[in-house]
């Protein structure tokens, strides 16, 4: 069976994501988010950030300190999902993303952060 499209969005996020983290360059992850996109957040108290600008400003401000390990995607009706990890403790999951996609663009991703809260952003 073939990755839905929210599926393989969510892979190229999660590649890219780990990229900016190596690099401190998240500008490849932005261009993957519609103009109108939004991020969302359950289990801290942040967001959530609405628009493209919003979510540059947020990875600018409090960029992400680890690389993100996914578990295998679950396509539902209209997003994909996976749990995730920090790479420096791959397999004690921290939460779930879901990404819905729109027109090859991420036009929403949900956080539920439900472990270890400090390994995914700095400062």
């Amino acid at each position: 069976m073939a990755a839905s499209p929210h599926a393989q969005l969510l892979a190229t996020y999660v590649a890219h994501h780990n990229l900016g983290v190596k690099t401190g360059n998240f500008m490849p992850l932005l261009t993957f988010f519609a103009e109108l996109a939004e991020m969302h957040f359950d289990g801290i108290e942040y967001g959530p950030l609405i628009g493209r600008r919003a979510i540059a400003q947020a990875f600018d401000k409090h960029p992400p300190s680890d690389e993100l390990v996914i578990s295998e995607p679950v396509n539902h009706a209209d997003c994909a999902s996976a749990a995730y990890a920090w790479s420096r403790k791959p397999s004690t999951p921290v939460g779930t993303i879901k990404l819905q996609a729109g027109d090859g663009c991420i036009v929403r991703i949900d956080i539920a952060v439900t472990g270890d809260r400090r390994g995914g952003r700095s400062g």
